[in-house]
């Protein structure tokens, strides 16, 4: 019998969505993990935004520069790699980062939220996984119930060892309820994620590209860093959003959105 994700019994029959993982504020100095599924229609939404980035790569990228090219947020906002700020002006970069910034709200693809603050967690980076897995599991049940997911993530050391440990996490669930909202935890165990972690490369995805802007963005306003209300208005224009307030919480951003005030204040929503 085919297993959800974590050990338990799969609920739904049609694969449709592919929930694009990844994660921002690994660094020691930044004071929140955070980790984003953007949730993808394969049939309806994946042609529609690999061909919104090749339009943004044909308007943007000079043709001698586009092989081998991929849209990482951080090298975007800094300035690095490919886009080295001694050939790419800031605001042409930021530009770009916008642009991407802005296909979830223009193609109506579901963001889910996971985060955890370091201070108050060893392993915050899975927990901030199980977090956005709970999201995910809430919108599938929610908006897709006749429907399973399929979890596709970066295929690095980093990420490998993440989602091993939260998946040991996952087939004990007693041992981390403490940190789900008593409301929610009737999504435990999970039943709408399907088998195991799929890994690709970057370069493979052009929508592990757009998970991984939103999770900069994300993470960079939560920490309350320098332009991150520019980049996160890209993502959520026009909302008044406060900054995370729990130890852990979790959210799904399913738009067309008219407010999320409550946005990062807490799991769930």
């Amino acid at each position: 019998m085919t297993r959800a994700f974590g050990g338990g019994g799969l609920l739904g029959d049609r694969l449709v969505r592919l929930i694009y993982l990844d994660e921002a504020g690994t660094s020691a100095k930044e004071p929140h993990s955070v980790v984003v599924g953007a949730i993808v229609d394969a049939d309806a939404q994946l042609d529609r935004i690999e061909r919104r980035f090749s339009e943004i790569t044909e308007t943007c990228v000079p043709e001698c520069e586009r092989e081998g090219l991929i849209f990482h947020a951080k090298d975007l906002y800094h300035g690095t790699k490919k886009f080295n700020r001694d050939k790419w002006p800031r605001e042409k970069r930021h530009q770009i980062l916008a642009d991407i910034l802005a296909i979830p709200r223009e193609f109506t693809v579901p963001l889910a939220i996971g985060y955890a603050k370091r201070e108050h967690y060893v392993a915050d980076h899975w927990i901030a996984f199980v977090m956005c897995a709970l999201a995910c599991e809430q919108y599938m049940r929610g908006r897709a119930q006749n429907e399973v997911a399929l979890l596709v993530s970066e295929n690095n050391d980093q990420m490998r060892a993440m989602l091993k440990d939260a998946d040991k996490l996952l087939r004990h669930p007693n041992e981390w309820k403490k940190f789900v909202p008593e409301e929610h935890q009737n999504l435990l165990p999970l039943a709408k994620i399907k088998d195991t972690v799929h890994f690709v490369l970057k370069h493979e995805s052009i929508a592990l590209q757009l998970a991984d802007a939103c999770a900069f963005a994300i993470a960079r306003h939560a920490a309350g860093s320098n332009y991150s209300d520019q980049h996160f208005r890209a993502l959520f224009p026009n909302l008044a959003v406060e900054r995370f307030r729990q130890d852990a919480g979790f959210v799904v951003v399913d738009f067309p959105v008219a407010s999320i005030t409550r946005l990062l204040s807490r799991g769930g929503q």
